[in-house]
């Protein structure tokens, strides 16, 4: 009875495997710990009754998933933290295929193409400030008055804030580098690009999946 009651509750829930996982195995320690007072009490049927006790699986799918809704939250923003260093490293190196003499004969790039780019380093320290009071915040706002399926879609604004501001900078610096003698399109810099690339499309599906999990 108990099995089938956690593997039709496992079959209802959808985010992170190792929060998922733990809520499981609190469940099945609590519907256990419960049979088992019932059954040494010599009352019949103690798995049935721990389960109807425990509550009908759609309410504790409900608010288990609201739980792996918060977690992926979580998640995203530590993920978005920790890629920064990654995209820096990547764009120091895309940054020293045009100085000198990587395009256009050795001229360098115009003054608002270097702005830009430059700019792109502070907004990343800013993503990282916010980031981090996005977790702390989140984690003490959480206890007290939001639920969890919403701190899940809150996360889920958050990455959607940070990466769309980076985009929007990021966006002038692609169609300038394109324009320049096709600057972007030498083979190194394509790699660079790509490389970030992969890595933004893996904050967004992580970001797209705070807002599923908190809809389900």
């Amino acid at each position: 009875m108990i099995e089938s009651y956690l593997s039709e509750l496992d079959s209802r829930l959808s985010g992170p495997r190792a929060a998922k996982a733990d809520l499981l195995a609190e469940a099945e320690h609590s519907l256990r710990d419960v049979a088992e007072a019932y059954s040494d009490a010599g009352i019949a049927d103690a798995e049935a009754r721990a389960v109807r006790e425990f509550g009908p699986i759609p309410m504790i799918a409900r608010e288990y998933q609201a739980e792996l809704a918060a977690a992926h939250g979580t998640h995203a923003i530590r993920s978005l933290l920790l890629a920064i260093p990654l995209i820096h490293v990547i764009h120091q190196a895309s940054r020293q295929l045009w100085e000198g003499a990587s395009w256009q004969g050795g001229a360098l790039p115009p003054d608002w193409f270097l702005m830009l780019t430059n700019a792109i380093d502070y907004v990343w320290v800013l993503i990282a400030v916010f980031s981090v009071l996005a977790l702390v915040v989140g984690k003490r706002v959480a206890q007290r008055w939001v639920s969890a399926r919403m701190l899940g879609r809150s996360a889920g604004a958050f990455m959607t804030i940070m990466l769309g501001g980076y985009l929007v900078l990021q966006l002038p610096i692609v169609i300038g580098g394109l324009a320049m003698d096709g600057m972007l399109l030498h083979p190194s810099a394509m790699l660079t690009s790509l490389a970030a690339a992969f890595v933004l499309a893996y904050l967004v599906h992580l970001t797209r999946r705070c807002f599923v999990l908190s809809a389900a």
